[in-house]
């Protein structure tokens, strides 16, 4: 139980470097496709520019599919990682486990003031709770509607 432990420790640190490289593919393969819209000749073009545009609503769609099969897998390895911390904890009373890895983006407990966190907004205050990698799965579907938003720009000027 413990090799399986330090096993997924380490997988989940690894995936945790992974799920920012798909990221950083899909944000260069985003730019260069903005780059090559806002250039004079091809801007003059309504097929052109809704060919790209549809291209990059393409693309968001993977980019959505890839993320959300990565927290899908990193969620898994936590959920196990936390069972066996559970198991750890009630047999062994950490004596194995000197220190429990938990593997959070954020703190087990809001970080701000209670008033603080009370002063925000609800939609704020959900935002907060959200892990890092549920916010950036966000970001494929809002540079998607970016993309419709051009799309319909360029057909409907």
């Amino acid at each position: 139980m413990l090799e399986e432990y330090k096993l997924l420790t380490q997988q989940y640190i690894h995936e945790d470097q992974v799920f920012f490289t798909p990221v950083q593919i899909y944000v260069a393969i985003n730019a260069g496709t903005l780059a090559i819209l806002a250039g004079k000749d091809i801007a003059k073009s309504r097929a052109i520019v809704s060919g790209l545009c549809i291209f990059a609503i393409l693309l968001s769609m993977l980019w959505s599919i890839v993320l959300l099969r990565i927290r899908a897998w990193r969620n898994a390895l936590e959920n196990r990682i936390s069972e066996i911390e559970a198991l750890a904890e009630k047999h062994l009373r950490y004596r194995e486990l000197e220190q429990p890895y938990r593997p959070r983006m954020r703190p087990a407990g809001p970080s701000l003031p209670g008033s603080a966190l009370n002063s925000l907004g609800r939609s704020s205050r959900i935002i907060y709770s959200l892990s890092a990698s549920a916010l950036l799965a966000l970001f494929p579907i809002i540079v998607g509607i970016v993309w419709m938003g051009i799309l319909f720009a360029t057909v409907f000027p």
